[in-house]
């Protein structure tokens, strides 16, 4: 409901139209009551008004409160059109940032402004609802959050990019002209849980809550493929299983796909069961080619993927980055009915079975239902229009579209042999609302552009350090791109598992013979410090190692490491079965047993000395499970 003021006052409210006709009723002969009474106005108004016609038949026959105004038409509407350009650029304006803003336009401009606007340093509240009514066309509205990377990697000169690639594809298979061999792929997510819509309930409730069967939920993905034509190909569905059953996709659309993965998303094996599925149903060939447009996740180019593909006549096109809200189909104008339609069957199936839990396994089956919705001939051909893709567009974007990424643009530098000064002046700027504003007089009005400007990002930091590979557009197919990935891929470091080895190794790169994997507890480490400690000289065992025994055992690997361990029972061979405790993080004279027991069978040329009985902490419980022993451990490389 729009805010109206508790008083509703009448005065003053008529038009000049009204008030003309009223006036010109009293001079053809009419009473002043009559003449009011027609036009719904007061008779002691409408007297006013005659007299002041008969002075001046030029006067105004309105109240002219426009001489109140702090602004005049022009420049508010100068300030509308900055609120609005920042709105675009997605940095806009709220309440209270436009009232500051009209507070200090004013002071620049040195326009009078009330002792209340002083006080404050900003507008107030009725001048911003005053403002609101003069135009209309500003809404107050609440913004959908949008990362920094979306918004500024849609730019210009990532848009050119892409669609120079499509026209050079387009030109090399003329049979991708008519659209009928252009498609698009994108993963979504199918969730367990549904997203709730508004329902009816009783008015002042404070909670109003709905059934769902979790409170996340667990992800399906959905892999959806498209036509330009119009056509859809049968999704993949993505559960998040080790193993796939036929069973979890009963209902799912007529042909549809299932794989499994660990965590449900999209991996580099299930892609190029994907992509044999894509080849299936199109028909794909050296002598019937495609063109797959798709965004350059990790998974979707694996040199499997890509050699699958360029045998089998399939052309993949990648999109930029960050740039599929606007140059993907599925995620212009497919996903969302999808989603929408989902949900609501999901809802219908909440519904449909209270008190049951809604599971991965009868995920496929809305999916089935949901799919041919939103797949329409009609929403598909119209997804590929609206990025410019089929029918090809490349001016399909215009200025407004790329205003967000004018806040991070950067002037191009020209390489060459001439002044720099010379070249410089010959840089235009990607942004009409970035160039620099022309100098204005003393009497010239003083806009929010001149004193404030836009948005702008200050110049960006050396990233010579930073490792991570930029994306970009590219036919992934082509031999040198590739041959590129191929080289990332093998520059990639692998993950290493980090190995704790017991006994000494006969080999000359010393490799152990045998391992053991000690667990993580909450206090310890799981590596080895590259350190080599002094070297400390144990002597003989001063009697033989028996039950309960704390001692200290030695092992051998690249450099000797030592660990406390507790003995529990001895062995035959001279070996004895002993529980190895963990050094304290916050101590280096206290130990303490983990959490998960680690034992091993330790002989006993390894034990080193047989330390003196432990001392317990404190009272706190928390510390009774630290052991001290009246020993300096200071140079031991002990763990």
């Amino acid at each position: 409901m729009p805010r109206k003021n508790k008083t509703d006052k009448k005065i003053g409210k008529f038009s000049e139209t009204a008030m003309k006709q009223a006036v010109q009723l009293v001079l053809e002969g009419s009473s002043i009551r009559q003449a009011a009474d027609r036009h719904g106005l007061h008779f002691q108004t409408v007297h006013r008004y005659v007299k002041k016609f008969q002075q001046n038949p030029d006067s105004r026959l309105c109240p002219n409160y426009k001489v109140r105004q702090i602004f005049t038409d022009e420049q508010e509407k100068i300030l509308c059109d900055y609120i609005v350009s920042c709105s675009k650029m997605f940095y806009g304006l709220s309440r209270d940032d436009t009232r500051r803003l009209a507070y200090e336009m004013a002071l620049k401009n040195q326009l009078p402004v009330p002792e209340t606007w002083r006080f404050n340093e900003s507008a107030t509240l009725s001048w911003i609802k005053g403002f609101q009514k003069r135009h209309p066309n500003l809404s107050l509205r609440t913004p959908e959050g949008c990362s920094l990377s979306r918004a500024t990697g849609f730019n210009k000169y990532n848009v050119e990019q892409f669609f120079s690639k499509l026209e050079e594809v387009l030109k090399r298979n003329p049979r991708f002209g008519d659209g009928s061999r252009i498609f698009n792929l994108d993963e979504t997510g199918s969730m367990t849980v549904q997203k709730q819509h508004k329902v009816f309930a009783e008015k002042g409730s404070r909670q109003v809550s709905k059934a769902t069967s979790a409170e996340r939920g667990t992800l399906v993905t959905t892999c959806c493929i498209v036509g330009a034509s119009g056509i859809s190909i049968p999704p993949v569905m993505i559960f998040p299983r080790v193993h796939f059953k036929d069973f979890m996709i009963n209902g799912a659309p007529p042909g549809c796909l299932g794989l499994a993965s660990k965590t449900g998303w999209m991996t580099t094996e299930c892609f190029i069961q994907v992509v044999k599925h894509f080849i299936k149903h199109t028909s794909s060939s050296v002598d019937n080619p495609s063109l797959l447009i798709m965004d350059n996740h990790q998974s979707h180019l694996s040199i499997q993927s890509i050699d699958l593909c360029k045998n089998s006549g399939v052309t993949i096109l990648t999109i930029p980055p960050h740039c599929t809200n606007k140059l993907q189909p599925l995620d212009v104008g497919l996903l969302k009915p999808f989603q929408t339609f989902y949900s609501a069957v999901l809802d219908s199936w909440m519904m449909a079975h209270p008190g049951q839990t809604f599971t991965i396994y009868n995920v496929a089956a809305c999916v089935g239902i949901a799919y041919p919705r939103a797949m329409t001939p009609t929403n598909i051909a119209n997804s590929f229009r609206k990025t410019g893709i089929f029918p090809f567009d490349r001016h399909v974007f215009n200025e407004e579209d790329f205003m967000p990424s004018s806040v991070t643009d950067r002037e191009v530098i020209i390489e060459g042999v001439g002044n720099a000064s010379e070249n410089k002046e010959n840089i235009a700027s990607t942004s009409v609302e970035h160039s620099t504003p022309p100098q204005t007089t003393k009497h010239d009005f003083i806009s929010p552009v001149d004193f404030k400007g836009y948005p702008k990002a200050p110049p960006r930091k050396s990233d010579q350090n930073k490792r991570r590979r930029k994306g970009r557009t590219m036919i992934a197919t082509d031999t040198p791109e590739k041959l590129e990935l191929m080289k990332v891929k093998e520059k990639a470091p692998k993950a290493q598992k980090h190995k704790r080895k017991i006994y000494d190794s006969d080999s000359e790169d010393g490799t152990a013979e045998e391992e053991m994997h000690l667990q993580d507890s909450s206090e310890g480490e799981d590596f080895i410090e590259d350190y080599e400690p002094e070297p400390l000289h144990f002597g003989e065992l001063n009697r033989q190692p028996v039950e309960n025994d704390y001692v200290v055992i030695e092992f051998n690997s690249k450099q000797k490491v030592y660990y406390v361990g507790k003995i529990l029972s001895g062995k035959a061979n001279n070996e004895y079965e002993i529980s190895f405790m963990r050094k304290s993080a916050k101590s280096d004279d206290r130990f303490l047993m983990p959490n998960v027991p680690d034992i091993a069978l330790v002989p006993k040329e390894d034990i080193k000395m047989i330390l003196p009985p432990p001392i317990t902490q404190g009272l706190p419980k928390r510390q009774t499970s630290l052991i001290k022993f009246e020993v300096n451990f200071l140079n031991l490389n002990i763990n």
